[in-house]
C-alpha cells in the first residue's frame, strides 16, 4: 500500500543537520519483532494473512489462501498461499531487511511498512519459510540466536513443477493456544478478507 506522509519544508539559518538512523540492536529488532503487539496471536495471523491475499493479488489470482489452525493431531500454524512465490535473493531482502516491502509501491495491497513477514517472532522464537518460484522450492528457518538476534539460515532446495508457487510460513504453536488461534482467526478473518 502507498502511504501517505505530510511532507514539509523548513529553512533554517543553521549550516548543518544531520539525517536519524536506526541501529539494529538487539532491543530495537526485538520491539519491532515483538513488542509492537499487544496481542502476538492476532498479529501474526493478521500480518500472514494479509501477505497471503497480497500475494495472490500481485500474482493475478483469485485463489484462497490456507490457513491452517494448530490441533492436538496436527499442532502447526501455518498460511500458505498461489502468489507468485519468492526466489532466495527476495526472501533474503524481506525476512532480514527491516522496513523493507515488495508492496509499497500499489494500493491494491494491504501491506507495505515490511514488518508483517518478521510477526512470528512475537509468538515464537523460530519459524519456517518455504517457498518456490520458477521450479526451484526452498526451506529456511528463520530464528533468534544466543544473542536474541533475528537470523535466517537455508535448510533446503529442491526442483519441483514451474506451475507450484507461493510461500507457506509455520511454526509449532503450543497446546495451551489452540483455541486463542482458532478466536483470533475468527476475528482477524471478519477485517481481513475482502
Amino acid at each position: 500500500m502507498i502511504m501517505q506522509s505530510e511532507k514539509s519544508k523548513v529553512t533554517t539559518n543553521i549550516e548543518e543537520s544531520k539525517g536519524f538512523v536506526i541501529e539494529a540492536t538487539e532491543n530495537i529488532l526485538e520491539t519491532l519483532s515483538s513488542r509492537l503487539y499487544t496481542n502476538p496471536i492476532r498479529a501474526v495471523m493478521r500480518e500472514l494473512v494479509s501477505n497471503g491475499i497480497d500475494a495472490n493479488i500481485e500474482a493475478g489470482i483469485d485463489a484462497p489462501i490456507k490457513l491452517h489452525l494448530p490441533s492436538n493431531i496436527e499442532p502447526e500454524f501455518y498460511v500458505e498461499d498461489h502468489g507468485i512465490g519468492m526466489d532466495e535473493q527476495t526472501i533474503y531482502d524481506v525476512y532480514t531487511h527491516y522496513g523493507n516491502s515488495t508492496k509499497n509501491g500499489s494500493n491494491n495491497c494491504i501491506g507495505g511498512l515490511g514488518l508483517g513477514s518478521k510477526t512470528p517472532f512475537a509468538y515464537t522464537t523460530q519459524f519456517f519459510v518455504v517457498s518456490a518460484k520458477n521450479g526451484i522450492k526452498n526451506t529456511y528457518v528463520c530464528f533468534k540466536d544466543e544473542n536474541n538476534m533475528p537470523k535466517i539460515s537455508k535448510m533446503d532446495s529442491e526442483e519441483v513443477p514451474l506451475d507450484e508457487t507461493g510461500p507457506k510460513v509455520s511454526f509449532p504453536a503450543k497446546s495451551e493456544d489452540f483455541w486463542s488461534f482458532a478466536a483470533e482467526a475468527v476475528i482477524t478473518l471478519l477485517f481481513t478478507m475482502k
